[in-house]
């Protein structure tokens, strides 16, 4: 192969929040695997590529023009972007600009670019929209797809489906639906984001499993990766996943490939039904996956294998793959110059410096101070939602004053367990249906590894933790927890129970209707108006809400929530404005330690902060301070609010008995909250450094590799030793 000095590539793909673009993914496995000097350029179409800062990844950012401006403006800005960098290769990931750089290459190549990517015939057979008609023609299974060019056929349409049914972008996005209502406000979203109306299919009960193959330029196949997800969230997104060796589904693909004639990376999508025991392919996508790095993990690297093909076509390939390998999708969570993106956006190029952004969290490291308290937190799962726990452990777990730190797992797949940048152990709790049940487990692990701190951070499990924490002060586990009466007053002032609203010094608490049947929730409208929020209640525990527009998507949103075990509906004024939150500390006289102010740059569809800055709010921080003083609060707390677009006035949304999940934050900007807890917890004194960097808070998603053993072994044990793994390591 021809040797070169240093390799430059521009990747695209390194936005998408929660739904990760695959771009972050191909460039750390480019980073692993080349064998020599090699840059990487982020192309994206915002400032918001929260993947291109992930530390050590990237060396430069660029702004690209919208696609909707034509291929001849992504020409020009990749040219004038060269005249500096001089690329040796792109390697798009997102499926749009798969057909703009078919119609470039050779332009492109004429320039010194190389791309991998199929012909512009061979592309229109891999959208969504021709899938029925490809697998038709070539009897390959599929489940009935249908394309939905006007929306507004979609109920007629839909019904003519089994619920429970997909609706599909006619380019990505997808949403599994239980009637044609949902189905219409789905395909609205989708349409106005992508156009072209929207896709329905038929949902397949079986398991699902994917193939990430790459074609060489003469069509062939230089290497295939079958992988099947063993953990798949609400979104339908493969979490957690292993390789298979399934000589069907191997052969099955490579005949898929061999009828798409394709050029350069692609992914196939299938279920295998459990009536027919057949793989449906369920979608081509013609690009590489967002979990892609799990081929690194494997041992056949196929962002290499695109790159060596660029530069070298026909190169010899390595195929042999590790199958005790699996991917595990966490978050990454970083703070970066807010300077750096308002440079990005003006500018429409940066280069990163590597100073700035190639600090990497460190790894926890054995404790030998037995005298350094061990903190046990639980929350430590990002499978849907980002939870709490692994902001906490991070904001706390490089300091000297800590020791041990142990997670405390709900499910072999809790993301956290893979996590040995974080916890020294992980331990699994089968059961927390009660608190005499929770109460044992936790007794159990602190006969054989003391816990000193607990900072209890799942809102199903605070009451049970509350109602145990002067049992487990007599055992000497110390906790920094309200009283229950503080606690159910939270539940009070958000409207658990309805009210019909206060306006208090700094903050509005909404109107809040509480509904205990379908025929009051119907008359949720006449009280407080279209559209307006929804949020199912059990146990005093509140779900994830929903947006209702209308009267006829009523009894859906009841039949859901009725039938996930939701005793009641509590329901609000949907409030157009910007959202902040504000999160802090009280000691045991109900004092605010300390607090943190955010406004949420961005936020992703489960809801999570993806993007946020510091701000400052004193007449609302003042009359938060009241309200917490009023209510005799002792422990963390985050309040979330609306700035309503209209009034101006702060709407107070939802109480949060605990730290949010973006808790890390508040050590690189202010007081590290999470190690105050644990000072104020043990009665000692609290450290009041304070740093005043104006950082900007981002995530992005991660891959982590994992032994796929491993998730047997701690169902087992129910325990991880990553102080063991060290040892051995070393």
């Amino acid at each position: 192969m021809k040797k070169f000095s240093e390799i430059r590539v521009a990747i695209t793909g390194f936005g998408g929040l929660d739904n990760s673009e695959p771009g972050t993914a191909v460039a750390r496995a480019l980073k692993l695997g080349w064998e020599g000097n090699i840059s990487i350029d982020a192309l994206g179409y915002d400032a918001w590529m929260t993947g291109a800062f992930s530390p050590g990844l990237i060396d430069n950012l660029h702004i690209m023009p919208p696609l909707v401006e034509g291929e001849n403006a992504f020409f020009e800005r990749i040219i004038e972007i060269n005249k500096k960098r001089k690329f040796h290769a792109i390697i798009p990931s997102l499926e749009l600009e798969i057909p703009v750089l078919s119609r470039l290459k050779e332009r492109l190549k004429s320039r010194g670019i190389r791309v991998l990517v199929p012909d512009i015939e061979q592309y229109n057979l891999s959208i969504k929209t021709s899938l029925p008609y490809f697998c038709y023609r070539n009897k390959f299974p599929t489940p009935k797809t249908v394309h939905v060019p006007n929306i507004y056929d979609i109920p007629y349409i839909a019904n003519q489906f089994t619920y429970p049914l997909i609706v599909k972008g006619v380019v990505a996005s997808a949403k599994k639906v239980n009637n044609w209502s949902d189905a219409l406000y789905y395909a609205k979203i989708f349409n106005s984001r992508w156009g072209g109306g929207a896709i329905l299919q038929e949902k397949v009960e079986g398991e699902e499993y994917d193939v990430s193959m790459v074609a060489r330029d003469d069509g062939s196949c230089a290497s295939f990766l079958p992988m099947k997800k063993l953990g798949v969230n609400q979104r339908g997104k493969g979490i957690i996943g292993t390789p298979v060796n399934d000589p069907d589904l191997i052969s099955h693909a490579q005949k898929i490939l061999k009828k798409l004639h394709w050029k350069g990376p692609l992914e196939l999508e299938f279920i295998k039904s459990n009536n027919t025991n057949k793989y449906n392919l369920i979608e081509i996508n013609p690009r590489f996956p967002s979990w892609i790095l799990l081929s690194q993990f494997a041992g056949i690297n196929q962002p290499l294998t695109v790159l060596k093909e660029i530069l070298n076509p026909g190169c010899p390939i390595r195929n042999f793959t590790n199958m005790k390998k699996a991917f595990i999708r966490n978050i990454e969570e970083l703070t970066i110059p807010f300077n750096e993106i308002k440079t990005l956006a003006a500018h429409k190029s940066i280069s990163l410096d590597k100073k700035k952004f190639d600090k990497k969290h460190n790894l926890k490291k054995n404790i030998k101070d037995k005298n350094l308290p061990s903190v046990a937190i639980s929350a430590i799962n990002s499978f849907d939602y980002v939870m709490p726990g692994l902001g906490i452990a991070k904001a706390i777990s490089e300091n000297n004053k800590i020791g041990n730190i142990y997670g405390f797992a709900y499910g072999p797949y809790d993301t956290g367990a893979a996590r040995t940048d974080l916890f020294n152990k992980i331990f699994l709790f089968r059961n927390i249906s009660s608190k005499k049940i929770l109460l044992s487990r936790i007794m159990d692990i602190n006969s054989k590894n003391k816990i000193d701190v607990l900072i209890p951070s799942l809102d199903s499990e605070l009451q049970s933790c509350i109602e145990i924490q002067d049992i487990l002060k007599n055992i000497g586990i110390s906790t920094l927890l309200p009283s229950l009466k503080s606690f159910k007053k939270t539940k009070e002032i958000t409207g658990i129970f309805g009210h019909k609203g206060k306006v208090r010094d700094g903050l509005t608490l909404p109107k809040t209707v509480r509904s205990d049947s379908i025929e009051s929730f119907k008359l949720v409208g006449n009280s407080i108006g279209y559209p307006f929020v929804a949020k199912g209640v059990i146990n005093n525990f509140t779900g994830s809400p929903t947006v209702v527009y209308n009267k006829s998507q009523l009894p859906y949103i009841w039949e859901f929530y009725d039938s996930n075990g939701f005793e009641s509906v509590i329901s609000k004024k949907f409030f157009k404005g910007e959202e902040f939150s504000v999160t802090g500390v009280c000691d045991r006289k109900h004092d605010l330690k300390a607090h943190l102010s955010i406004k949420k740059l961005l936020k992703c569809e489960q809801g999570n902060t993806w993007a946020a800055r510091k701000i400052s709010l004193p007449e609302l921080e003042n009359g938060i301070k009241v309200l917490l003083k009023e209510i005799k609060w002792v422990g963390p707390v985050e309040l979330e609010f609306i700035r309503d677009s209209f009034d101006e006035e702060f709407k107070l949304i939802e109480i949060n008995c605990r730290f949010p999940a973006w808790i890390s934050y508040a050590k690189d900007v202010g007081y590290n909250l999470p190690l105050m807890a644990v000072d104020l917890a043990l009665e000692q004194k609290t450290d009041n450094f304070f740093k005043n960097d104006d950082l900007i808070f981002i995530r992005n998603c991660n891959e982590f590799s994992a032994d796929r053993v491993q998730f047997g072994k701690f169902l087992k044990t129910e325990i991880i030793d990553n102080e063991k793994k060290q040892l051995r390591s070393s």
